[in-house]
């Protein structure tokens, strides 16, 4: 695999397809293969240009509880830490 080419496992659906994107000269998404459905595609193609996660994690109370936490909606990857 080149450093023009990024090989990804869709999530989207049980399937679980192997992606293969490929780039130009300038970084742009220039192929996306390896989907059986437009929801693969879609997948490869958000998660090479703006990839998101949603977190969960735990946070204690004042009280000394603790508590699970869920983000609303997914979030950029980058402010993920």
């Amino acid at each position: 695999m080149s450093n023009k080419e990024r090989r990804l496992t869709c999530i989207v659906c049980p399937k679980g397809c192997d992606l293969l994107v490929e780039f130009d000269e300038a970084g742009e998404i220039k192929n996306i293969t390896g989907h059986t459905c437009p929801r693969g595609k879609n997948y490869a193609y958000a998660e090479c240009t703006a990839p998101v996660r949603t977190v969960t994690t735990t946070v204690r109370c004042d009280d000394g509880a603790v508590v699970a936490v869920k983000t609303s909606a997914p979030i950029p990857k980058s402010m993920v830490f």
